[in-house]
């Protein structure tokens, strides 16, 4: 069986940790991006079957790499993308866009081991 590759994107990697450690547990393949640059490279090296990004990153933001991630050619800006954030207020930032799902995080949460 073929594992769905997901690419997650968020600065904090405690964050990044807590995403894939789900994930993971869950059968999937993880590519893990600190920032909007990384992410855009490696969409394009791995072709990930989902993009899971933060929108507030240094360097290239998430909302950047989303806006050149459209202008790349099919199939790769037709990548499925959920976006999360830590601030509600962005959410309106994507309104028509296309995403999958808005997703607000919680970054007091912790996993337990």
């Amino acid at each position: 069986m073929i594992k769905k590759k997901i690419l997650v994107a968020d600065d904090k990697p405690e964050i990044r940790e807590s995403v894939v450690f789900i994930l993971e547990e869950n059968g999937y393949e993880i590519y893990q991006a600190a920032n909007g640059d990384e992410c855009l490279r490696k969409v394009a090296a791995y072709k990930p079957d989902l993009v899971i990004t933060d929108v507030m990153m240094p360097g290239k933001s998430g909302y950047h790499f989303l806006q050149e991630l459209r202008d790349l050619p099919a199939p790769i800006s037709k990548t499925p993308l959920i976006v999360m954030s830590g601030k509600a207020s962005v959410k309106d930032m994507f309104e028509g866009w296309r995403i999958e799902a808005f997703l607000g995080k919680n970054t007091g949460a912790r996993r337990s081991a």
